[in-house]
């Protein structure tokens, strides 16, 4: 069963914030925090006949609140009712540094990586754990038009997305920034940039997020910045090659044109 605490709403300008944790009858927690215009944006999808809401869930490997600080890019979605969240590892869920953490061989996260893995419980399978509850939850609103739902990410928040949305069922976009191309890339170079959370022992003997690409439930897939294993650009040549057709790819972006991409993408009607 999902518990969930909701916290009163907090004003802030033009938008309202909620804060909402997660529970299971296990011990995992998801925290998030919701956020609306109480104003008109003038941008984007309205709510429908009945009052509902497009709603994006996002996942940010820097945390629930990047996307918000210093009117970030979630503040810029116009009417839609959007769901920021901290899976296992990110933000108020981050494991805490420890005294080895001083050798890079040895941090906290490394360590976490390799027990997660002997216990037959990849962290990133954690992640998705907490993204389908989250959906879920969100989902379940009244206040959420089913058919306009949006899933998103950044960073490594981007490939748990993509691992996610096989998972949900039919939904309208997936949208994708600074996510890693696939893991191939990680066997190519070494040692790789990415956080070591991102291992999921033997995915390749079944499919690379290429594949995932190919058959994600819904109607719009938008990558923004597609990462190599050094978290570097890669060609958009390369990116078109490798992924399906029916993906739109950025790529090489700057930070604020990479920022107008992924609005855009979610804004599109």
């Amino acid at each position: 069963s999902l518990r969930a605490r909701v916290q009163e709403q907090k004003p802030a300008g033009a938008y309202q914030f909620r804060a909402v944790s997660l529970r299971t009858t296990s011990v995992s927690e998801v925290p998030g925090l919701f956020m609306r215009r109480t104003r008109p944006s003038g941008v984007g999808p309205k709510a429908d006949a009945s009052g509902r809401l497009p709603a994006v869930l996002m996942i940010d490997e820097g945390g629930k609140w990047d996307g918000f600080r210093s009117f970030g890019p979630l503040t810029a979605l116009g009417e839609s009712l959007v769901y920021s969240i901290d899976v296992s590892g990110f933000g108020e869920l981050a494991p805490r540094p420890v005294w080895h953490d001083v050798a890079p061989w040895c941090d906290i996260e490394r360590t976490l990586t390799y027990l997660s893995v002997a216990a037959d419980r990849s962290i990133m399978g954690l992640r998705v754990r907490d993204a389908l509850n989250a959906w879920h939850y969100m989902r379940s609103l009244p206040e959420v038009d089913p058919n306009r739902l949006v899933l998103a990410g950044k960073g490594l928040g981007a490939t748990v997305a993509l691992l996610a949305s096989m998972l949900i069922g039919p939904f309208h976009k997936l949208v994708l920034w600074d996510s890693l191309l696939n893991y191939q890339a990680l066997t190519e170079e070494f040692p790789f940039a990415w956080k070591q959370s991102v291992v999921v022992p033997d995915i390749l003997r079944h499919y690379d997020l290429q594949d995932l690409l190919r058959n994600a439930p819904c109607g719009e897939k938008t990558i923004i910045n597609p990462l190599n294993a050094a978290r570097e650009f890669v060609d958009l040549a390369h990116a078109s090659a490798l992924y399906p057709e029916d993906v739109r790819i950025c790529s090489g972006l700057e930070e604020s044109k990479a920022r107008d991409a992924f609005v855009q993408a979610i804004l599109a009607e």
